[in-house]
């Protein structure tokens, strides 16, 4: 085929493409756009060529504009993210933009490709069914906790003594029902913090005390498991302006997913420490294990709503799949950050930074 002949293909293919598509100069002058620019900006292609794109944007913050333009000449690397925009019309969509740099060959900027998706509809969608479940989730909560009272009730033998085997049975419907309460939690709070009504009430925490808690509410099924515990915390730590739900739910299901995740005799290690990053101190939270680890096939899943490894489904049937999907979430509204490292039959290593809303974590006299 002819290069014209190519040419033409290519320029069909862009022309007729449903995503918005745009070519601007080094300094995002619009020099043009297919047809798609119409059905999601409202505006012509002939109306835009000559501007900039902040003609239908200019809707976020300063600080994601300085992020983004960061990304794109300093770093001249791609850009792909969800923004707010403004049609034509005055009305304003929500879309999911990839912008690339085009480099000259000595390495200077020269031109921006930019597609843009409108992804208000499936927002939208996304939305109502987070309500649902948000909705569901709250109706479901009074049977769990009625059938807790009246199982405790028999276990202490209000309504007559029970048999051994009749007291066993009682325990195995309070363990099925805490799973389905846990669950129920999850539930909740990944539709609050998806909906962003999951309220924060920063205050005085003392982050080791609360990891000592965590551990501690978790006593039954570490020794279940024969599980050894290694703690290693900075004692000259204070307590810190944090949101203290926020952090117990990050490490309950971090310590929870460790435990849960390693065979008999493994070992599990929570620390804690003040550091320092680019002049900010942080509280940095490690929680490693000697499990099953995960899969490197299936690592990049690893936060996304109800994953399981393959390689735990048989070895460990409870789980729902949304801790880890919840932690990001927190600490995406706390401004913190998460990374991990795995090897399949090793283990898992978790670390997080948390900035303090109050920045300037002091230490306790010695």
């Amino acid at each position: 085929m002819k290069k014209w002949e190519d040419l033409e293909i290519f320029e069909l293919a862009i022309k007729n493409a449903s995503d918005h598509i745009i070519i601007t100069d080094h300094d995002a002058v619009i020099l043009y756009a297919n047809e798609a620019v119409t059905k999601i900006t409202g505006y012509r292609p002939e109306e835009i060529i000559g501007k900039t794109p902040r003609l239908w944007g200019g809707q976020m913050p300063e600080k994601f504009y300085k992020r983004f333009w960061k990304r794109l000449k300093i770093d001249k690397k791609p850009f792909i993210g969800e923004i707010r925009n403004k049609r034509k019309n005055g009305e304003s969509y929500d879309a999911e933009i990839k912008i690339a740099p085009v480099l000259s060959k000595s390495g200077a900027v020269k031109y921006f490709v930019g597609i843009e998706r409108d992804i208000t509809r499936l927002k939208q969608i996304d939305r109502v069914k987070t309500e649902i479940i948000s909705l569901t989730a709250h109706q479901l909560r009074d049977a769990p906790a009625t059938i807790k009272i009246y199982a405790e009730a028999l276990l202490r033998g209000t309504a007559g003594r029970l048999g051994k085997k009749q007291s066993q049975y009682v325990k195995e419907i309070l363990a099925a029902n805490r799973t389905n309460i846990d669950l129920i939690k999850a539930l909740l709070n990944v539709a609050r913090l998806e909906l962003g009504t999951f309220r924060s009430e920063p205050q005085p925490v003392d982050v080791i005390k609360t990891a000592e808690d965590v551990i501690r509410s978790m006593s039954r099924s570490i020794k279940k498991g024969k599980l050894k515990i290694v703690e290693h915390y900075d004692k000259s730590l204070k307590p810190v302006i944090l949101d203290p739900e926020g952090l117990r739910i990050i490490l309950h299901n971090l310590i929870s997913n460790a435990c849960k995740y390693s065979p008999e005799g493994a070992v599990i290690t929570v620390e804690i420490r003040p550091v320092t990053k680019r002049g900010k101190r942080k509280i940095w939270l490690k929680v490693e294990d000697t499990g099953y680890g995960i899969p490197r096939a299936e690592q990049a899943k690893i936060f996304t709503k109800m994953f399981r490894a393959e390689n735990v489904r048989d070895k460990k049937t409870e789980g729902s799949g949304l801790g880890l999907y919840m932690v990001k979430l927190l600490l995406k509204q706390m401004k913190g950050s998460i990374r991990f490292r795995s090897r399949e039959g090793k283990g898992t290593c978790f670390e997080v930074l948390i900035p303090p809303i109050k920045n300037g974590i002091t230490r306790r006299k010695k």
